[in-house]
């Protein structure tokens, strides 16, 4: 769904949707399904011409639809992502809600970016979920970067839905998952259920403190990683892993690096305040930041790959050793 609207229209849109959030409108009707405004209502008292004006709102945007009898449902796009991620759409509510608190204190509403088992224990939850609402961005990356022949590592591998959509492609790649214990377990489970299990391995560590095997790797992959880092500690990531790759071979960024239009720069602005209410240190790193750090660890070719509009605002800096 892309928005353009005047400032004051926004201002409405981002109440409208605030208020239905807290109020458990989005919750309600995807756990119970469609139903009239005045039963609605009385289960969650609210009042009929509140809602009638709310609702027209998200009625407009395509966040909820209404049938020929007047039964409300959540709309196609919000379902389609609640399917591919249970919770996502309530999460996001609860995460928005904090804003103002956030403005207040800088603290985030919750932490996902702990260090060791604090973060193993809460992706290895959720990179299934992860996996489901990335499925389409990673089809069209592996389509743009085309096969790869040898061997590939996917740093913080979590579901491995971006090495593992490479690894369809191409009949020859192995694949080497490295993640914290317990998420690259999940990895292993997806590389078995995509039919991979026999071009699959894991490393259970972390990769911060990880000794990378020197030059070993024809593509290493780092998906979706250096946005739960400051910037000198995503750096040095980028320095350690690209150690791993050949002479020749690539190092594949991706993270929320699409820009170019007005609806990529709002989607990475946005997806920087989702970063900053679920993460302590958690960041949008400047695609010329990314960039840098490629040069300085060695990789002085570098390009890029935009696969379209997809959530988190994801795209590719590639560089070549």
């Amino acid at each position: 769904m892309q928005i353009r609207a005047d400032a004051t229209d926004l201002l409405g849109i981002a109440a409208a949707v605030d208020a239905a959030s807290r109020a458990g409108v989005f919750t309600d009707l995807l756990a119970n399904g469609a139903v009239g405004s005045a039963a609605l209502c009385e289960r969650l008292g609210l009042s009929a011409r509140g809602f009638g004006a709310v609702a027209e709102v998200l009625l407009s945007l395509g966040l909820l639809t209404r049938d020929a009898q007047g039964r409300w449902s959540v709309g196609a796009e919000a379902a389609a992502l609640e399917q591919r991620m249970p919770g996502a759409v309530s999460l996001a509510g609860t995460l928005f809600a904090g804003a103002p608190s956030l403005l207040e204190t800088g603290a985030p509403v919750i932490v996902m970016d702990g260090a060791g088992a604090e973060r193993a224990a809460v992706y290895s939850q959720a990179v299934s979920g992860l996996a489901g609402l990335f499925q389409g961005a990673a089809g069209a990356f592996a389509e743009q970067l085309g096969p790869v022949a040898g061997a590939i590592l996917d740093v913080g591998c979590g579901s491995g839905i971006w090495s593992l959509a490479v690894a369809r492609r191409s009949p020859s790649a192995s694949v080497t998952g490295l993640d914290l214990p317990g998420v690259a377990e999940v990895f292993l489970r997806h590389a078995a259920d995509a039919g991979l299990a026999d071009r699959a391995r894991a490393w259970s560590e972390d990769a911060h403190s990880f000794a990378f095997p020197r030059a070993e790797f024809d593509l290493v992959i780092l998906a979706n990683v250096l946005r739960l880092e400051p910037a000198a500690r995503a750096a040095s990531l980028v320095a350690r892993a690209g150690s791993a790759v050949k002479p020749g071979g690539r190092l594949v960024i991706i993270d929320a690096l699409a820009e170019g239009t007005s609806e990529k720069d709002v989607a990475r602005a946005v997806y920087g305040l989702h970063l900053a209410l679920r993460t302590t240190h958690g960041t949008v790193h400047a695609p010329s930041s990314i960039a840098a750090w490629l040069q300085t660890a060695g990789f002085p070719s570098i390009s890029r790959l935009d696969f379209g509009h997809h959530p988190g605002a994801v795209a590719a800096i590639i560089g070549r050793r």
